[in-house]
């Protein structure tokens, strides 16, 4: 990362992000998608990116099952 940014792409099951059992309505059966772009900066990391999952869940009053994707697009953050 001295010179050049760093890219990431992968995907991480449930299990791996121990999220799998956090709510008995709403569950993770597909991997996490990410893209990843880190750049060293000065003093920090600077990262940016997308996240996707497709989240399975049932409704509270009737249980019928249903999937919601979920996207966190254009996500940046910077670690001192």
């Amino acid at each position: 990362m001295e010179q050049h940014n760093l890219t990431l792409n992968g995907e991480l099951s449930a299990a791996d992000l121990e999220i799998d059992s956090l709510d008995e309505l709403i569950h993770f059966e597909e991997p996490l998608s990410y893209e990843l772009e880190l750049q060293k900066l000065e003093n920090a990391v600077s990262h940016k990116g997308l996240y996707g999952v497709v989240l399975h869940a049932s409704a509270a009053r009737c249980l019928k099952r249903f999937e919601r994707p979920l996207s966190l697009d254009q996500w940046a953050a910077t670690c001192l």
